[in-house]
């Protein structure tokens, strides 16, 4: 009769920590997908963000060379301007990324037809 009781008890430790293990698992892979997802989010509005800051660049370039600002219009070759948060060029706060400007002389872009302007990003991915 005592043995009997004794494996019951033992029954029971193993059915515990079986189902501790099961749900830590299961924790695991929960924090292993939030943490995936929440990489994800964070490059896609990352990308968001320099899309828009290169959009920014493209404009105010357009803006600059439009009304002949001095330095902003090349009469030959090209010349390259950044725009960013601080200790650039040109200045705007609200800029996250360096965006950099080149603008060409006309007919010496890299199709060789009229005025070209590029803009790049840079922006930090971490994978």
């Amino acid at each position: 009769m005592l043995e009997t009781k004794l494996n019951k008890k033992g029954m029971v430790l193993l059915f515990v920590l079986a189902t501790f293990l099961i749900v830590a698992c299961l924790a695991a892979v929960i924090i292993s997908i939030i943490s995936m997802n929440a990489r994800i989010v964070y490059h896609q509005t990352s990308r968001i963000q320099a899309y828009y800051a290169a959009l920014a660049g493209m404009n105010v370039a357009i803006e600059k060379v439009r009304i002949g600002e001095s330095g902003w219009v090349p009469d030959t070759g090209t010349i390259s301007k950044t725009l960013c948060g601080s200790g650039c060029d040109v200045y705007d706060y609200d800029i996250p990324y360096t965006v950099t400007m080149t603008i060409y002389s006309p007919n010496s872009g890299p199709d060789g037809v009229g005025r070209k302007i590029t803009v790049n990003v840079t922006y930090p991915y971490t994978s």
